[in-house]
């Protein structure tokens, strides 16, 4: 068991994982107004920006916001799931929004490394070994 949990842990770290997990990073908008769902949303997100340090508005600009990071997680809940349902699918995206991003900035989204953990996680659930090859072919299904 202890091996098992050293062998994913090193799985975290294998070059061939990395680049996987880096093009899901790649795939986010990360902060970009334009994955903002409407006018009114670019406007309220422009007002709350006003009050943000420089810091604070680069910061956000590296994030994945939640309803992009819902967005996605629905789609992969739907796809990995024979019984899709809607509304236990939100919840658990909710529930897992809030653990991905504990201990974050309030005003930031998901980072760089929660991303990578949150998706690796994944892979984690749905692959049956501890093998390299495993992960990286069900991390690019």
């Amino acid at each position: 068991m202890l091996q098992a949990l050293r062998k994913r842990k090193q799985l975290f770290h294998h070059p061939e994982v990395r680049s996987v997990l880096a093009r899901f990073w790649e795939t986010y908008s990360k902060g970009d107004s334009h994955t903002l769902r409407t006018q009114a949303d670019h406007a309220k997100r422009q007002q709350q920006q006003s009050d943000w340090s420089s810091d604070e508005r680069s910061n956000y600009d590296q994030t994945i916001q939640m309803h992009e990071y819902i967005d996605v997680h629905m789609k992969m809940a739907k796809a990995l799931r024979k019984q899709f349902d809607y509304h236990k699918a939100y919840a658990n995206a909710l529930a897992d929004w809030e653990r991905d991003t504990q201990g974050l900035p309030s005003k930031t989204g998901l980072t760089h490394d929660k991303c990578f953990e949150s998706i690796f996680e994944i892979a984690d659930l749905w692959t049956p070994t501890v093998d390299v090859k495993d992960y990286v072919e069900f991390l690019e299904r």
